[in-house]
């Protein structure tokens, strides 16, 4: 990734990019889950209640739709008629899916041999060309290095990116704006997949 650090302004330009093509999701939160937080951590939320922003009701189920199309939008003309190339074993890889056919980009996504079959049928409904390869995803990435260079395939890694960090801290300046929180606050992504 590069050494320049993700900025406010940075973030806000992303959201430029994305426009109204991502959900605006809801926040939700629950008392009872702050108290179960509290009782588990000795910290209790400063007004009792624990917040989530309900990233499951966006494009593709998860936070990843911002992120994979901030990067998407990002390529040059060049790479975007080449095309862009991902790995992922489900989330990432239908958010660049998805981006992709947003974009007009074609993307391929490289998964393990044995990646879930929704995640797989996921990808290719968003128009991906979907490569099984490899038991672990060690041998993904090697099978993903051989495409890329074989067919000019620009690399959409699925999180190492100035632009796809942007994408993905929109969803918690978002947070903290609707919560009014202050910036002390701590905010992030958390996600398996």
């Amino acid at each position: 990734m590069s050494d320049r650090p993700v900025t406010l302004a940075g973030i806000a330009e992303t959201r430029l990019f994305l426009g109204d093509r991502v959900h605006h999701t809801p926040m939700l939160s629950s008392a009872t889950a702050g108290r179960v937080a509290a009782e588990a951590t000795g910290v209790r939320p400063k007004d009792g209640r624990l917040y989530l922003k309900g990233e499951h009701l966006q494009k593709t189920g998860s936070f990843k739709a911002r992120a994979a199309l901030a990067r998407v939008q990002s390529l040059t003309a060049q790479e975007r008629a080449r095309g862009a190339i991902t790995i992922s074993a489900g989330n990432a890889g239908q958010a660049y899916a998805w981006a992709g056919r947003e974009a007009g980009v074609p993307v391929t996504v490289v998964m393990p041999a044995a990646a879930v079959e929704s995640q797989v049928a996921a990808c290719r409904e968003y128009g991906a060309e979907v490569v099984l390869y490899g038991t672990h995803v060690g041998e993904s990435l090697e099978r993903l290095e051989e495409l890329r260079a074989g067919r000019g395939l620009t690399l959409v890694h699925p999180y190492d990116s100035r632009r796809c960090c942007s994408g993905t801290d929109r969803a918690a300046w978002r947070s903290s704006r609707t919560c009014r929180m202050s910036t002390s606050s701590s905010w992030g992504s958390v996600a398996a997949g």
